[in-house]
C-alpha cells in the first residue's frame, strides 16, 4: 500500500519508513509519504472487506480491498495515521464483538507533518525477530529500498546482483528462503512453481532452481487472496510459460 500511494502520489523514487520491533517500542509501522486519505475514505476502506480503488487499476500492486485488513491477521487492534492538508488523523481499527472491522476516529489536530499514512500494529516480543527476517526477505521486490527505522544496528542493503537484463535479474545467493527464480508484478515477488505449469522448455527448468527474478506486467499473473502465492489458472499459465521460455531461451544464449 505504501508503494501504490507512492506511486499514485508521483514520488515513486522517495523511500517510505519501516519501524521495525525494539526492547523499548513494540510495535510495527509503515509510514507512507503518498496520496494520504481522506476521513471519509479511512472510515470506508477499513470497516468494508473487498473495499478497493485499485481493482480496476494495472498500476497498483493492491487490488483485493485485503491489504488495509492484513493487521487483523496478527492483531485485533492497530492504528492509522493520516496527514493531509494540514491535518493530522489518529484512528483506531479493531474487531467488533461479532469479528466485522470496525475504526473510530480518536484525534483531530493541525499538523505541518509531510502529507501520507502511517500504520501501527503492537508486536509480541517473540516475533522481533521474525520480523526482522522477514522485512530482509521481502524489501528486495523494491527498486526503492525503505527507510529502516527503531533498530540502529539493522542495514537493509540490496541485494548483489551477478547478472540481469531487460525485466529480470540473478542475484547472489545469499541464504534466503527464497532462493529459487521469483516472479515479480510491481514490488510483490512470487515464487513460482515450475511444477504448476506444463510447457517448460528444458532450459528453463534447469533454471527454475536459481535466484532469478522476472519481471511480468500486473495483471499478467494472477495470485491467490493470501498475496504469498501465484494463482496457476490457465491464463496465467499461458502467460508464465511463454515469459520463462524466452527468457531462458535468451539467457542460455548469452551466458
Amino acid at each position: 500500500n505504501a508503494y501504490d500511494a507512492h506511486l499514485a502520489n508521483g514520488n515513486a523514487d522517495r523511500p517510505f519508513d519501516v519501524l521495525l520491533p525494539n526492547t523499548y517500542d513494540s510495535f510495527f509501522a509503515v509510514r507512507d509519504y503518498g496520496c494520504s486519505m481522506t476521513h471519509e475514505r479511512v472510515m470506508g476502506l477499513y470497516s468494508t472487506v473487498f473495499e478497493s480503488t485499485k481493482d480496476q487499476d494495472n498500476t497498483a500492486v493492491g487490488q483485493l480491498g485485503l491489504g488495509s485488513k492484513s493487521p487483523f491477521a496478527y492483531s485485533d487492534t492497530f492504528t492509522v495515521t493520516c496527514w493531509l492538508d494540514g491535518e493530522k488523523r489518529v484512528y483506531t481499527a479493531y474487531l467488533g464483538e461479532d469479528e466485522i472491522p470496525r475504526i473510530d476516529l480518536m484525534l483531530a489536530e493541525p499538523s505541518d507533518e509531510p502529507q501520507g499514512v502511517e500504520v501501527r500494529v503492537p508486536t509480541s516480543r517473540h516475533d522481533e525477530s521474525t520480523f526482522l527476517t522477514r522485512v530482509k526477505e521481502l524489501a528486495y521486490g523494491f527498486d526503492v529500498l525503505p527507510t529502516i527505522k527503531g533498530r540502529t544496528n539493522f542495514t537493509l542493503d540490496a541485494r548483489e546482483i551477478a547478472f540481469q537484463g531487460p525485466g529480470w535479474r540473478l542475484f547472489k545467493k545469499q541464504g534466503y528462503s527464497s532462493e529459487k527464480m521469483g516472479i515479480r508484478q510491481g514490488c510483490v515477488i512470487y515464487p513460482f512453481n515450475e511444477d504448476a505449469v506444463s510447457g517448460l522448455s528444458g532450459e528453463a527448468e534447469g533454471l527454475a532452481d536459481l535466484p532469478i527474478v522476472i519481471d511480468f506486467p500486473i495483471g499478467e499473473v494472477d495470485f491467490t487472496p493470501s498475496r504469498e502465492e501465484i494463482s496457476y489458472n490457465a491464463q496465467t499459465q499461458k502467460n508464465l510459460v511463454a515469459r520463462v521460455n524466452a527468457f531462458a531461451e535468451s539467457f542460455i544464449g548469452v551466458y
